[in-house]
């Protein structure tokens, strides 16, 4: 029987495995701002913290998650190697983050997290300043959930990606499986259009 994973490695893993599998390595640098919107957006939509309170510190290149940053800062600004378990379920915000954050260039992430509230005005305070999550919280609350609509459709009680995934494909590389009650839920929240045939 393997070990029992907390959320925070699930999530931490299953971000670098989805990154891997859309043949997009990340450095230390782009992964501290994908943990940062992952955080976000996690205690907006999900309600849920998945790392220990105010974990982020304001850094000189936006927000870091200082224990993460320390396990890989000796790959430097090299892509970092890991080999991680794959999981059954993949989670299905850490698959929207990675596909609409993880596109963008390190340079742009950096530049979007410094006209952001929570690091804007807690690096002016002082050096590596945590950020609070209420802060944090207030912020993403206020923010539309991601400027590009995506269209998700169901088959057979998977919720995929309309424009990208072939529906023969869809239980090879769902997001999530969603009761379809829940689809007014998810629309409203997540700002998408959902196609009916």
């Amino acid at each position: 029987m393997g070990r029992e994973y907390t959320a925070q490695e699930r999530v931490t893993m299953q971000l670098f495995n989805h990154c891997h599998k859309n043949n997009n390595p990340i450095t230390n640098l782009k992964y501290q701002k994908l943990l940062y919107y992952l955080h976000g957006w996690a205690m907006v939509l999900e309600k849920i913290n998945y790392f220990e309170r105010d974990a982020f510190q304001a850094w000189t290149h936006g927000p870091v998650h200082v224990e993460q940053y320390h396990q890989y800062k000796d790959c430097k600004s090299q892509p970092i190697i890991a080999n991680f378990p794959e999981f059954k379920e993949e989670d299905f915000l850490v698959s929207l983050i990675v596909d609409h954050y993880g596109k963008l260039k390190e340079s742009e992430l950096v530049k979007m997290t410094h006209r952001e509230p929570p690091w804007l005005l807690n690096s002016k305070k002082k050096r590596n300043r945590p950020l609070p999550d209420e802060e944090i919280n207030e912020y993403f609350s206020s923010k539309e959930v991601f400027e590009e609509p995506i269209h998700f459709d169901f088959f057979e009680g998977y919720l995929y990606r309309k424009d990208s995934v072939p529906s023969e494909q869809v239980l090879d590389f769902s997001v999530g499986k969603v009761p379809k009650e829940e689809w007014a839920e998810i629309e409203r929240e997540f700002g998408i259009l959902n196609e009916k045939k």
